[in-house]
C-alpha cells in the first residue's frame, strides 16, 4: 500500500469522510504523513481493508490537476483579501503628514532672513519694528519645536528654532550698533561745535604756514567730509584750526595778507586726489573757510578708458558742432555729456570736481580724448561740463585744430 493510500484510509477512518482539496494538498506537502491521523483508540485501522480505496485514489489523483490547484490558490487569495479591504494607505498618509510638518519651519526660516535684511536697510527707528518681528519668528520657532518633541520628524523644527534665534540676535545687534553709531556721530558733532565755540574765544590764529603743512601728511578726505564743511563769504565758515585738528595738516600751503590756502593731495592707484581750501581772516584774527574744491574724491558719471586702446573718431565738423552752454545759473543749452559719450565713447582722461564758493556745492567735469597716432582725425579734444539738475552740459571746449 502506497503512502497516499495509507493516508486516505487513515483520514476516512478518523473523520468518516473524504478529504477536501485543501486537506489533501496539506498532506501531500508532508509526504502523506499519517502520524496525526492514527490514534491509540483505532490502531487496527491500518490493517483493515478499504473497499473504497481505488475510488478514493482515483478522486485524489484528480486533485493534482492544475484546475484544482488554481482554484485552491484563488480561494486562499479571496480568504486573505478581507483582512486588507477598507484599510488606509499608510505610505500616502505619512507623506502628507511630512509635507504639512515642513511648512511652518520653512516659513519661520524665510521670515527671519527677510526681517534681518530689511533691518539692515531701513533707518534705525523703523528697524526696531523688524527686530520685534524677528523676535516673533524666534518665538514661533520655539513653539513648534516644543510641539514636535514627541514626533519622529523634528529635525527641521530644531533647525528653524536655532537659526531664527541666531538671526534675531544678529538683527538686534546690528540695529543696536547702527543706533549707537548714530548717537556717537551726533555726540561728536556736538563736541566739535563746543570746541569751535571755545576756540573763538581764544587768541588770533597763527599766520605761520609751517603750523599747518606737512609734506608727508596722509590724505584722509572723502566726499562726505568735504560736503560737511561750511563755506561762507561772510566769516561764518569752518575754522582753520578745526579742519587741521580733524583732517590733519596739508601737504602744501600759501599765506597772504588776509588769506591762507591749504592743499591736500594723495594718490589712489593711478588717480590723484586733492582738496584745496581757501580761508579768510576775520575781524578777530581767525581764519575761516571761504571757498574750496575737491578733485576725484567723488564718483564721476563716466569712466576713463585706456589711452593705448583708444582710436579717435573726432572730425573737425564733430568738434565744431559742439554747443557751449550759455551763461546762466540754470542754463541747459550746451551739448550734454551723454550725447558726446554715445557718439565718441569713453574719454581717455576724467577729472571730477566738487566746488563751493560760499553759495552752495557745484559739480564740474573735465574729460579729454587723446590719440596722437591718428592722421585724419583730431588728435586731442578737451571738454569741460557743469552739472545742472541731473545732467552735465558743455561749458568749455578745446581741440587740437584750435
Amino acid at each position: 500500500m502506497t503512502p497516499k493510500e495509507k493516508w486516505l484510509n487513515a483520514f476516512e477512518n478518523r473523520h468518516g469522510r473524504k478529504p477536501s482539496p485543501q486537506e489533501f494538498q496539506a498532506a501531500k506537502a508532508v509526504d502523506f504523513d499519517v502520524t496525526d491521523l492514527v490514534t491509540p483508540e483505532t490502531p487496527q485501522a491500518q490493517e483493515e481493508p478499504v473497499t473504497q480505496a481505488p475510488q478514493a485514489i482515483a478522486e485524489a489523483s484528480q486533485l493534482d490537476a492544475p484546475e484544482v490547484q488554481e482554484k485552491t490558490k484563488a480561494t486562499a487569495v479571496e480568504a486573505a483579501q478581507p483582512a486588507f479591504q477598507g484599510q488606509p494607505e499608510p505610505v500616502a498618509a505619512a507623506s502628507q503628514q511630512d509635507k504639512a510638518s515642513i511648512i511652518p519651519p520653512t516659513i519661520i526660516l524665510v521670515g527671519a532672513v527677510i526681517f534681518l535684511v530689511v533691518a539692515l536697510v531701513v533707518p534705525v527707528p523703523l528697524a526696531w519694528l523688524f527686530v520685534a518681528l524677528s523676535l516673533a519668528t524666534a518665538t514661533a520657532g520655539l513653539v513648534f519645536f516644543i510641539l514636535d518633541l514627541k514626533k519622529s520628524n523634528k529635525v527641521l523644527s530644531i533647525i528653524a528654532f536655532a537659526v531664527s534665534l541666531v538671526l534675531f540676535m544678529g538683527t538686534a545687534g546690528t540695529v543696536l550698533t547702527k543706533q549707537l553709531l548714530a548717537v556717537g556721530s551726533q555726540a561728536q558733532e556736538a563736541i566739535e561745535v563746543i570746541e569751535e565755540v571755545e576756540s573763538n574765544d581764544s587768541g588770533k590764529d597763527s599766520s605761520d604756514i609751517d603750523n599747518y603743512v606737512d609734506e608727508d601728511a596722509a590724505f584722509k578726505w572723502t566726499e562726505k567730509d568735504f560736503r560737511a564743511l561750511k563755506f561762507s563769504n561772510k566769516y561764518a565758515g569752518t575754522r582753520l584750526t578745526t579742519i587741521v585738528k580733524k583732517y590733519g595738516k596739508a601737504t602744501r600751503g600759501t599765506v597772504g595778507t588776509e588769506s591762507l590756502t591749504l592743499d591736500y593731495s594723495g594718490k589712489s592707484g593711478d588717480t590723484t586726489k586733492s582738496v584745496s581750501l581757501t580761508f579768510r581772516k576775520d575781524d578777530e584774527g581767525h581764519y575761516v573757510l571761504m571757498t574750496g574744491y575737491a578733485t576725484n574724491i567723488s564718483k564721476a558719471p563716466v569712466e576713463a578708458q585706456d589711452s593705448d586702446s583708444y582710436t579717435s573718431n573726432w572730425t573737425k565738423s564733430d568738434y565744431e558742432a559742439l554747443k557751449v552752454q550759455e551763461s546762466g545759473e540754470d542754463s541747459k543749452t550746451g551739448t550734454t555729456l551723454k550725447d558726446i559719450v554715445d557718439k565718441h565713447g569713453n574719454p581717455t582722461d576724467v577729472q571730477m570736481v566738487i566746488n563751493n564758493s560760499g553759495n552752495g556745492f557745484g559739480e564740474r567735469l573735465s574729460i579729454t580724448y587723446s590719440d596722437y597716432d591718428t592722421e585724419d582725425k583730431l588728435q586731442y579734444v578737451s571738454l569741460d561740463f557743469e552739472k545742472v539738475d541731473d545732467s552735465f552740459y558743455l561749458t568749455y571746449k578745446y581741440g587740437s585744430d584750435d
